[in-house]
């Protein structure tokens, strides 16, 4: 969390009333609502601003402890099929459009819920910058919600400074970072190439985020001080001021699929796979008959959380999203590291060359779409698992790595750790606020 000092409106009553906006997505939205959930423990009064949609997927992890309110979403005024309220229903990148511009249009339904329940903050996601002029006018302070670490936002600045990149470029290092850090060109995406084409809305998004976040009173992020210190020095500095930090559709194509198939039964590992994909064109024949006495074949959600942290799991492949890649390090397991798009690349070299409790399987492209992404063959899905769960003394020194940081982070949650200090810091200071405006 970062915050600094600003004035603000705040309610009558003798509780903290904060307002959590979530990103109508969810790797945005589920970690939000866990903040809103930690903070609601700390005592402050919490209420989360969603729609109907989102409300049914946010009420059954949520208590009695946070307030919904509920807004509708404007899906037939933007030619949105009935119900598309989360981007996992976007189909395509027309949906795509409108489904961002439907969320920019709220700024009335927002004002007027400031203007009700007037909280003394709100808590917004770091894509809905529009949300800082709106609380701004009602004297309302706001914190920046960023689903992501601070190594991933120093790396993502750092980029931001070697742009743009030689045509002849293959491999750099980002500057000025505590770490050697090296990237692919492939790896990574210039946003200002999106200018004149039809996505150039999403770089308007980024450049008003960049605006607008050192005006707003400070920024949450997902993560906890012992995990990336030196970077949440490092972010602060980027920021050049005194803000302190206190912590659509299928991913792969068929082909790719097939290839981590078999190379998941190659590696002669028990395992768990959760795919999203409900088809079965991409099952090798006759392959869960192979695998049914050392693997199982989930289709559609499950229980990520209790998967990860049942003893008999040892390591985990994931796409290196942060929310994933933080419950594998709060799980205290190694990873296969399988990055796509986004900020995933960053994540994927913190994991390996930072906290190293990765092995990479060697994705180099950055891309959202699946087709076009080049396939990784089985053998290498082989290796890249048989790596991490082998025997020998580098397996062995990831796997010491990973329990303690899995440690450091209950560590970090516990009563007296920094995260639990860090909230109890942020409501008093926000308290003090309230009290004196």
């Amino acid at each position: 969390m970062l915050s600094s000092h600003s004035s603000a409106m705040g309610s009558e009553d003798s509780h903290l009333h904060m307002l959590f906006f979530p990103y109508m997505a969810q790797g945005h939205m589920l970690p939000m609502v866990d903040m809103a959930k930690l903070f609601a423990a700390h005592g402050a009064r919490v209420t989360i601003l969603t729609t109907p949609v989102n409300a049914a997927i946010i009420r059954p992890n949520i208590d009695d402890s946070v307030n919904l309110h509920i807004i509708p979403f404007p899906t037939a005024e933007f030619g949105l099929p009935n119900g598309c309220e989360n981007r996992t229903f976007i189909l395509s990148d027309d949906q795509r459009i409108n489904f961002i511009k439907a969320i920019s249009s709220l700024r009335h339904p927002f004002d007027s819920v400031l203007r009700d329940l007037n909280p003394d903050c709100v808590v917004t996601d770091m894509f809905m910058p529009w949300t800082y002029y709106v609380a701004a006018a009602r004297g309302i302070l706001r914190l920046v919600f960023h689903g992501t670490n601070n190594f991933s936002l120093c790396a993502k600045n750092a980029f931001e400074r070697c742009c743009p990149l030689a045509d002849e470029v293959e491999s750099f290092i980002l500057p000025d970072l505590p770490h050697k850090i090296e990237m692919l060109k492939t790896q990574v995406m210039d946003f200002n190439k999106l200018a004149g084409t039809p996505m150039e809305f999403l770089l308007e998004i980024f450049n008003e985020a960049t605006e607008v976040e050192p005006k707003s009173y400070g920024m949450l992020m997902n993560s906890f001080y012992e995990l990336e210190s030196e970077y949440g020095s490092c972010f602060s500095m980027q920021q050049g001021d005194d803000k302190k930090v206190n912590k659509s559709g299928s991913l792969f194509s068929v082909a790719q699929l097939r290839e981590m198939a078999l190379g998941l039964e190659a590696s002669r590992h028990p395992f768990v796979w959760v795919v999203r994909n409900e088809g079965n064109d991409w099952i090798p024949e006759g392959y869960e008959e192979r695998i049914k006495d050392v693997g199982m074949v989930i289709r559609g959600w499950a229980p990520q959380l209790v998967i990860l942290n049942h003893d008999a799991v040892g390591g985990f492949v994931t796409h290196c999203g942060w929310n994933s890649s933080l419950e594998g390090i709060s799980a205290g397991l190694p990873m296969v590291t399988w990055p796509l798009c986004a900020d995933q690349f960053y994540n994927e070299k913190f994991l390996v060359d930072i906290l190293k409790v990765g092995v990479m399987v060697g994705s180099k492209v950055y891309t959202f779409d699946a087709k076009a992404r080049p396939i990784v063959e089985s053998t290498v899905v082989e290796a890249a698992v048989r790596r991490l769960m082998g025997d020998g003394l580098e397996a062995e020194e990831r796997r010491r790595r990973a329990k303690e940081l899995g440690k450091m982070a209950k560590r970090a949650m516990d009563k007296g750790g920094s995260s639990y200090e860090d909230v109890e810091k942020l409501i008093h200071e926000l308290m003090v606020i309230k009290n004196h405006v």
